[in-house]
């Protein structure tokens, strides 16, 4: 099956930043910041590139599997995706498929709090579905 025929979508609406400051922060990153992270050319850059790199798994396609897999990760100080972890699944392959792409995405630019670069949370659902 080629990619044309899939159709995997990130919700990016649904991205969970917010620009305003934070008022916690934790050694592993806060909610939400002054300046969020971005992917280098924005959204609609980064759909793309999801679009580019994603493969459905064949035993999911086989099954006819298809559903939101909710992910969490952190955009690091420099910009780099660390601490990937599925908060929801769906089915053990598309949700390795999920960490799989999220985890080789290029570096985003880095949130900014207070003038500095901060980890900072980033959280969305990754959505596989078949024609």
């Amino acid at each position: 099956m080629t990619i044309n025929r899939i159709i995997p979508v990130f919700c990016f609406l649904l991205i969970s930043f917010f620009s305003h400051a934070q008022t916690t922060n934790t050694a592993s990153g806060v909610d939400s910041t002054e300046k969020p992270a971005e992917f280098p050319g924005g959204d609609v850059a980064l759909m793309k590139w999801v679009k580019q790199h994603i493969q459905y798994p064949k035993d999911a396609e086989r099954d006819e599997t298809e559903g939101r897999v909710f992910i969490k990760c952190v955009i690091d100080t420099d910009g780099s995706v660390t601490n990937i972890e599925v908060k929801k699944g769906v089915h053990p392959s598309l949700d390795k498929e999920a960490i799989r792409v999220v985890s080789s995405l290029p570096k985003f630019k880095p949130a900014i709090q207070q003038g500095h670069p901060v980890k900072v949370y980033f959280n969305f659902p990754v959505i596989f579905k078949l024609p």
